[in-house]
């Protein structure tokens, strides 16, 4: 629901609790699509949860667009409501069409019939980027399709496919901070002109106040953040449905007790959005 703060954890990204098989180049399925990858960032980084270990499309001559097709086997049905592109990166200039595919047979067939669901298109400069899925039946074998102009390279860090968010219910108490943090050096040259140089992707380090919640909007926080959770990057959707992974700030999660019968909390959710 638009309006609530929500959150998918590392382990509801389904390809990498399932141990999902890629399917591109595998002579095992009928018509598997071809390996599309430069050599040195094969497209098997995509099934890990490292977000800077990528996989980079091979560059291809000419003008005009060339579908890139990866085919994957999550190794049992999966029902998404949310895909996510993250650490996205590119060499040049141009946006890139995409579309979210299944297959419902029970063996897969790459020439056989795949459903869309969810297409659209990403940005030139958008880092990630994350879309509510609706519709979707269970199914074992997903197609991403990425339609790019050839002789632009294109990077992925991740694909993210899961299903229920961790919902908050709420937005958060009045306050949020954002700060947005360039990575840069500055220094004057040998005529006293001031240069600054990037040396990092820009991040932001977001403060989210939460007064008085309850037990059971602390229990969600903390599935997410709290001491036995994962220390993968988290994916947080926000109140407009954009999507960005991030950390906990300085690893460090804070409550404040303040009324019993029923529990009373406050917290100062300190996360990192990932450059």
């Amino acid at each position: 629901m638009a309006g609530n703060t929500r959150f998918y954890r590392p382990g509801d990204n389904k390809w990498v609790v399932s141990n999902a098989t890629l399917i591109n180049g595998n002579v095992a399925y009928t018509n598997a699509p071809p390996i599309n990858q430069d050599a040195q960032f094969p497209m098997t980084n995509l099934l890990t949860s490292d977000r800077y270990l990528p996989w980079v499309t091979a560059v291809g001559p000419g003008p005009g667009g060339v579908d890139v097709v990866v085919d994957l086997d999550a190794g049992a049905n999966v029902t998404p409501q949310f895909v996510g592109f993250f650490a996205l990166r590119q060499s040049g200039v141009a946006s890139m069409g995409f579309d979210v595919q299944y297959q419902t047979g029970a063996t897969y067939n790459g020439n056989g019939t795949w459903v869309s669901a969810r297409s659209g298109t990403i940005s030139s400069g958008s880092r990630d980027v994350g879309y509510i899925v609706t519709g979707a039946q269970a199914a074992r074998y997903w197609r991403f399709r990425l339609n790019v102009l050839q002789g632009i390279q294109w990077s992925i860090g991740n694909i993210f496919l899961s299903a229920a968010a961790v919902d908050l219910g709420i937005f958060y108490s009045p306050g949020m901070e954002e700060t947005i943090i360039h990575p840069t050096i500055g220094y004057r040259t040998t005529s006293g002109h001031f240069s600054v140089s990037s040396v990092g992707d820009t991040r932001a380090m977001v403060i989210m106040p939460f007064r008085n919640i309850e037990d059971a909007i602390k229990a969600k926080i903390n599935s997410v953040f709290g001491r036995f959770s994962a220390r993968d990057p988290a994916v947080w959707i926000d109140q407009n449905d954009v999507a960005r992974q991030v950390v906990l700030a300085n690893s460090e999660l804070r409550w404040v007790h303040q009324w019993a019968a029923p529990n009373l909390w406050d917290c100062d959710l300190e996360i990192e959005v990932l450059g």
